[in-house]
């Protein structure tokens, strides 16, 4: 995401701009796919902290 120069966020509602959620011990992190669907990755599955 970085090395791409892609916006991303810590939230799906966009509110947080350049950071990273810590969620249940992991990360989390949205940002939009070339056609605008919003996309999250986490290191850790929720309710797993």
């Amino acid at each position: 995401i970085r090395a791409q120069d892609l916006q991303y966020w810590a939230d799906p509602f966009h509110q947080q701009p350049g950071e990273t959620n810590t969620r249940d011990g992991g990360h989390g992190v949205y940002f939009d796919d070339p056609n605008g669907h919003n996309l999250e990755l986490l290191t850790r599955p929720y309710g797993s902290g």
